[in-house]
């Protein structure tokens, strides 16, 4: 039993009320502490800078409310999804809209009028100021509801025929996925990265989920996605490679700190001790001065709290890593880290990744299941699950086989596929 478990059964919440708040809710229960950069319990303070921001922000969302115009024949969708995937559509022959939610500043055209844009910052400024309290009252739910229908008058009256999002939990977005699915027009997770985890749940809720490559495609099929639903893609700008020897040595080491997560995967909640995301660190710098390095970059998430890491660690040893990911990367002589991404944004970038995941029964640090590849189940990618592994790769100079970077990745970037779904 949960608190928010709890809370839906005393107070009668239906599954797709729950659905939709879950994460959200989780979130004010679960994502605090210091070793977060924003964690719901601060206190959030009058900055002038913040202030201007938002006013300039609303000056551009007028602006492009008046220069709306109807996008002609092509097909209309809304996509959030992230990097350059918005561009990819519109060259597929897709008229782009984006979610009031979330706008970007490339954004060509809004879902909706400014007044919805309005009801839309409104309900989302509840969903992290207000207090938990009201969050599961009767009187915010039934705001919940009022949202709903205005969303899918909107999708209705612009004629969205597909909807792209980069998850299935934000409050947005799971419940975007369900207006879609009572519309019975198709909903798209472009999924942004590697899993960090599989479950029967996350990334389920959509029609179809797709991937950057082969391989992540196999393991959600794996773990019970149907293979209709599981489609590739490549990565917008992301591609594969061929023969390219990966930089391996002690010269520029970039260390990737673990972060715990602040909402939970939707099968349940695993709790864990922040302290272990310094036992991480610790452990990595054991075996490297063992080795005779003498000082590494650290690379933070960025929801980490910096301030509060630092007091922990070896400032001496630990040098903060600020650059932009790409910059950083081309810098690197060798990476350390744990499950992520960056894996193979390393790869692609040409600097060889030591996978590091201390576990028990494959279990981590900070309680999370291990997944593959991080699980070492593929030969071609060692992972070091204790310090004495850590120290045998390190010490032997152990490498990644570049060419497992051609199964994540695959190229050239496609969605055509599209075309005959919506």
């Amino acid at each position: 039993m949960s608190l928010l478990k709890y809370l839906k059964e005393r107070n009668n919440i239906d599954d797709r009320t729950y659905d939709n708040l879950r994460y959200t809710l989780e979130g004010h229960i679960y994502y605090f502490g210091a070793h977060f950069k924003s964690p719901f319990e601060q206190k959030a303070t009058f900055d002038v800078k913040s202030e201007v921001i938002k006013i300039l922000r609303e000056i551009f969302i007028r602006y492009k409310y008046a220069k709306k115009k109807d996008g002609g024949k092509e097909r209309k969708v809304v996509s959030n999804a992230y990097f350059n995937f918005n561009d990819k559509l519109k060259q597929t022959g897709f008229d782009i809209l984006e979610p009031t939610w979330a706008v970007r500043k490339s954004a060509n055209s809004i879902l909706g009028d400014f007044q919805f844009y309005k009801k839309t910052e409104k309900i989302l400024k509840h969903l992290h100021k207000s207090d938990f309290n009201y969050l599961v009252s009767d009187s915010f739910l039934k705001e919940v509801d009022f949202f709903r229908e205005m969303l899918m008058e909107q999708y209705i009256q612009e004629d969205i025929r597909a909807l792209f999002v980069p998850n299935d939990v934000s409050f947005c977005e799971n419940l975007s996925i369900g207006i879609f699915k009572e519309l019975k027009r198709p909903s798209f997770i472009f999924l942004h990265g590697m899993p960090g985890r599989y479950n029967s749940i996350d990334e389920s809720r959509s029609d179809y989920l797709i991937v950057w490559g082969e391989k992540i495609r196999e393991y959600y099929i794996n773990n019970g996605f149907s293979p209709d639903r599981v489609l590739v893609s490549g990565h917008p700008y992301y591609g594969s490679i061929s023969g390219k020897e990966l930089r391996s040595d002690q010269s520029d080491i970039l260390v990737l700190a673990k972060i715990g997560v602040g909402a939970h995967h939707s099968d349940g909640v695993r709790l864990y001790d922040r302290g272990n995301i310094v036992v991480y660190l610790l452990q990595v710098q054991n075996v490297l001065k063992q080795q005779g390095v003498k000082k590494v970059r650290l690379r933070l998430h960025p929801s980490a709290g910096k301030d509060w890491l630092y007091k922990f660690i070896d400032k001496d040893f630990f040098e903060l890593d600020v650059l932009p990911l790409n910059a950083s990367l081309k810098r690197s002589s060798l990476l350390i880290g744990p499950t992520s991404t960056v894996f193979l944004e390393a790869i692609h970038a040409g600097v060889n990744y030591l996978v590091f995941e201390p576990s028990e029964n494959d279990i981590t640090l900070l309680n999370e299941s291990l997944v593959p590849p991080f699980d070492g189940s593929e030969k071609d990618i060692p992972v070091a699950k204790n310090e004495q592994e850590l120290a045998y790769n390190f010490k032997n100079n152990v490498k990644v086989n570049p060419e497992v970077l051609n199964g994540y990745i695959s190229a050239p970037f496609d969605i055509t596929f599209l075309r005959e779904i919506i």
